[in-house]
């Protein structure tokens, strides 16, 4: 009977165990693929830099995946395997978000790896080629869902952000960050940086210092001047990223906004391009090494957004509109003066 007894609590006890874990949240991280060669590594809140054990980059901070792209760079005396461009030296990829113009956090993941500031995991899923992750902002009601998926281009990946107002109050000046350190292979920590898109209406601030908070509300600057603040090509070499703040101004209770970021690398400027082109993407930054062909070899990284209130930009080789440039004009000194009303 005792013994009976015994088994009976230890199978309630494991039951209840059970229903514990099954009722946890999932924290988790994943290295996704799209099958054409193009990797990324999805941490738990979101951030890319994750370790899955598996997957492993040749030039990465423990062998971490960032944003990758399967290549041979054995003419560099590099060989060939999987190339990371945003996890040598640090695993700097991140993003962040702000409400009120007073709270804000972000998600960062950075040598070694650190706890999120502000932002509390909800839940990750993932498959082989796709990861979706649901974070909040602390305190507010701000819920932040990112869905990264295949793209369109077998060059990109893409990541359909939400932010969601779950509270029952309006929220102001909701701002949305993302920011990455290029390193770019065979020469890491000496890349030529390009940033275009100042014309996009929720484009409130650029920078190549990928080192700086993913928090929108913490201050940047610049590393090499020539980005901050305004579209630059091909800038450097220095060790140095891109960062873009955006604005999407108010959201009523129960109201979302969307828009979609890319990642991804191509062999060449014009390859890269023509896929961001492909996709409808509005802004975006280039990172290629400093002592790399003009054209972009041997690989070109991307990062995109597209749903920020720019005009898609056009295939590479094909002249942008006459009228674009005053429209680029007209559409930064609104962006300057929101800046300035913001701050």
């Amino acid at each position: 009977m005792r013994n009976s007894r015994n088994l009976r609590y230890a199978t309630v006890g494991l039951s209840f165990l059970f229903l514990i874990l099954l009722a946890a949240p999932a924290f988790g991280g994943a290295v996704i693929t799209n099958g054409a060669g193009i990797y990324l590594g999805v941490a738990d809140n979101g951030q890319l830099g994750y370790t899955d054990g598996v997957t492993t980059t040749v030039n990465g901070s423990y062998g971490a995946v960032g944003v990758a792209i399967q290549a041979d760079l054995s003419a560099y005396g590099r060989g060939s395997g999987i190339f990371d461009a945003t996890t040598p030296g640090c695993i700097c990829e991140g993003w962040g978000v702000a409400i009120n113009g007073t709270t804000g956090g972000g998600a960062n993941t950075d040598t070694p790896p650190g706890p999120s500031d502000n932002i509390s995991f909800v839940s990750f899923a993932s498959t082989a080629s796709t990861a979706t992750v649901v974070t909040n902002l602390n305190g507010t009601g701000m819920q932040v869902t990112q869905a990264y998926q295949p793209s369109s281009s077998l060059a990109l990946f893409k990541d359909y952000v939400t932010l969601t107002n779950t509270s029952g109050a309006p929220m102001t000046d909701v701002t949305y960050r993302r920011v990455m350190d290029w390193d770019i292979p065979p020469g890491e920590f000496d890349e030529l940086v390009t940033i275009q898109g100042w014309g996009a209406t929720s484009l409130i601030q650029t920078s190549d210092n990928g080192f700086t908070e993913s928090n929108p509300l913490d201050a940047t600057g610049e590393i090499s001047p020539g980005c901050f603040d305004s579209n630059c090509y091909r800038n450097g070499p220095a060790d140095h990223g891109a960062l873009f703040d955006f604005d999407f101004g108010s959201l009523a209770a129960g109201q979302s906004v969307s828009f979609d970021i890319f990642y991804g690398a191509a062999t060449s400027t014009v390859d890269a391009i023509d896929a961001l082109s492909d996709v409808g993407a509005e802004v975006y930054s280039l990172g290629q090494w400093g002592a790399g062909g003009t054209d972009g070899a041997p690989i070109t990284y991307a990062f995109g957004f597209k749903g920020v209130g720019g005009t898609p930009i056009p295939p590479s080789g094909v002249p942008e509109p006459a009228s674009f440039g005053l429209i680029a004009i007209g559409s930064g000194l609104l962006a300057l003066g929101r800046r300035l009303v913001r701050r």
